[in-house]
């Protein structure tokens, strides 16, 4: 069989990724059992699966709680659907954005900031971040990164970033100092733009560059 083809995360926490689909069988979903791995509320824990035979892969709903849609259909469960190349995956409505893709496919050269979650990595321009960010900083990028352009509270960062025993201590100033550290690791890196916005009165937002 020719090489295996890949899934490219197009939308998610895993955003910009490359996977390549080795096996014949790769199944999606927050379960850290799976292939690929979507470590979020709304995804089942087996949510669908790619499967591979001598005439091509096929996408399968394993009768997931949000859905699965290929182009814009939505899946019946466990009825497999032929995957074409290009085709688009949306996996719980819109939260997650796959494309299948052929084996020769690359990603070009980002030039912004590209967040790997299930390795704790940030990347600049194709360059990993050193020294890393602590998990604290990381926490707070990664919640701003998911909301991309929208406004996050700092009612609704305190959360995903601080325990619930710390929470009740966490103050606006704590909040605004650990995004001005983040702020400042960014751009010690990439002078030449500001990822994490400041809004007053309302919170913090991530921008991309352009």
């Amino acid at each position: 069989m020719d090489a295996p083809a890949k899934i490219l995360i197009r939308k998610g926490s895993r955003k910009n990724e490359m996977i390549r689909l080795e096996a014949d069988r790769v199944s999606i979903g927050r379960a850290e059992s799976n292939g690929i791995v979507l470590n979020l509320e709304q995804i089942s824990r087996q949510h669908a699966e790619i499967t591979r035979d001598q005439a091509g892969y096929s996408l399968t709903d394993l009768a997931s709680r949000n859905g699965t849609w290929i182009n814009g259909m939505r899946l019946k469960a466990h009825e497999p659907v032929r995957l074409e190349l290009n085709d688009e995956i949306q996996l719980a409505g819109d939260l997650v954005l796959l494309q299948f893709v052929d084996a020769g496919t690359t990603l070009p050269a980002h030039r912004g900031l590209v967040l790997i979650p299930e390795k704790a990595q940030v990347r600049l321009a194709e360059k990993e971040l050193q020294p890393p960010l602590s998990a604290q900083q990381f926490k707070l990028l990664h919640v701003l990164y998911e909301k991309e352009s929208h406004v996050v509270s700092r009612e609704a960062i305190v959360p995903r970033v601080w325990t619930r025993e710390q929470a009740d201590g966490i103050t606006d100033e704590m909040i605004d100092a650990l995004a001005a550290r983040v702020r400042k690791r960014l751009r010690e890196n990439d002078p030449d733009h500001d990822y994490i916005q400041t809004v007053r009165g309302q919170g913090f937002k991530f921008v991309q560059k352009p």
